[in-house]
């Protein structure tokens, strides 16, 4: 795996952060994180910065935008249709 970290799964930024949590002064308590510079979206506290990093990379893409609104506009166009013909009761 290379170990540069793949841009933001939900906004595309390429501005990646990592960080140390330290739980306690003992080692065996620091945590890691990586995280985004733009949305700030970021992965569960891991117990090695190759964990986190690790967790970032296999992340899912999340769908384009695009596609989300085209899926809702069916839905509302689909919705409106019923609506219009009586399948949906509109009761006051």
């Amino acid at each position: 795996m290379s170990n540069e970290l793949h841009p933001c799964p939900f906004c595309n930024c390429t501005d990646i952060g990592e960080v140390t949590v330290n739980l306690a002064l003992e080692a065996r308590h620091r945590r890691f994180k990586v995280y985004c510079k733009g949305c700030q979206v970021r992965t569960s506290d891991q117990r090695t910065k190759k964990a986190a990093r690790q967790q970032w990379n296999t992340r899912t893409q999340s769908q384009p935008a695009d596609a989300l609104v085209d899926a809702l506009e069916q839905i509302t166009r689909m919705t409106y249709d019923e609506w219009t013909n009586g399948a949906i009761a509109c009761r006051i």
